[in-house]
């Protein structure tokens, strides 16, 4: 059948010339020769002997713990150096008679001189008023120094304004113990009085859910009188033997009370949809 065919489609079943020979790129493989294997004797004399300036590789927890102590001892020497240089008597900025000035501190970083002078002058004459600012950038360090004219008007400012809301913050008072109390240091130097205690809740007025949830504890508090004696009358009455018709009658008293204020919630809701719907009608 192939005789048949025309010649292009004979073409197509013409063998193919035969490969051409390439010799090897490597050595053949008769002559090739495995390398000897020796021990390791000949390296354990330059093993024993260690390089002298090799350093070791610090490792992810030395380097952390290196940092944390690096970054404790800057600060015992910051702390050490600030106590040699600390002298409230010496400081230009700080003026007036110490008796007479009051320290306010967690003010708002808007507050301002003015809204000081609103607050504090309620109480008597005002000398001068203070904004402690960062001698960098010069924003304001969250507490003022303010000097009355008279020592009475800042004890009674001490005793009044503590708890105070001041631009939405509560502030904390005091008297000014830089030059008045005896090798006093201040919070940044290891002294002071204490934390940041007004992140508490005690201080904060609740708000939202919080205030929801002080209504719920203040009236779980007034009921409490009414639980004990519930619970009192109960016992005594099943110390009588009468244990299963007194859980018989509150449990009637309970279901009654459900009942009542479900009618009284649906006669409610009726009135309120019919306005609604005379409202829509008007």
């Amino acid at each position: 059948m192939t005789d048949k065919l025309p010649p292009p489609l004979l073409a197509l079943f013409a063998p193919r010339p035969p490969l051409r020979y390439l010799p090897p790129s490597d050595t053949a493989p008769a002559n090739r020769r495995t390398a000897r294997i020796s021990g390791v004797a000949k390296f354990l004399e330059i093993l024993n002997t260690p390089e002298p300036s090799y350093v070791p590789t610090e490792t992810k927890a030395e380097e952390i713990e290196r940092l944390r102590r690096e970054k404790l001892q800057a600060h015992e020497n910051r702390v050490k150096d600030g106590l040699e240089s600390w002298n409230p008597n010496s400081d230009p900025l700080v003026k007036g008679d110490p008796f007479q000035t009051l320290f306010i501190s967690r003010l708002s970083f808007d507050t301002t001189e003015q809204d000081l002078d609103d607050e504090c002058g309620r109480y008597g004459q005002i000398e001068r008023i203070r904004i402690v600012r960062d001698k960098i950038s010069g924003k304001p360090r969250g507490y003022a120094f303010v000097v009355f004219a008279r020592e009475k008007d800042m004890r009674v400012a001490y005793k009044d304004m503590n708890g105070v809301q001041i631009k939405g913050r509560r502030v904390l008072v005091d008297v000014e113990r830089g030059r008045t109390v005896k090798a006093w240091k201040p919070r940044r130097l290891g002294g002071g009085l204490g934390g940041r205690h007004y992140t508490k809740a005690g201080l904060l007025r609740p708000v939202g859910k919080d205030l929801l949830r002080e209504k719920e504890r203040e009236s779980d508090r007034f009921r409490q009188p009414e639980r004990e004696r519930e619970r009192h009358d109960r016992d005594r009455y099943r110390a009588r033997g009468g244990g299963r018709e007194w859980d018989r009658d509150k449990e009637r008293d309970r279901v009654r009370d459900r009942d009542h204020d479900r009618d009284r919630f649906r006669d409610r809701h009726d009135r309120d949809r019919n306005s609604d719907r005379s409202r829509w009608r008007r």
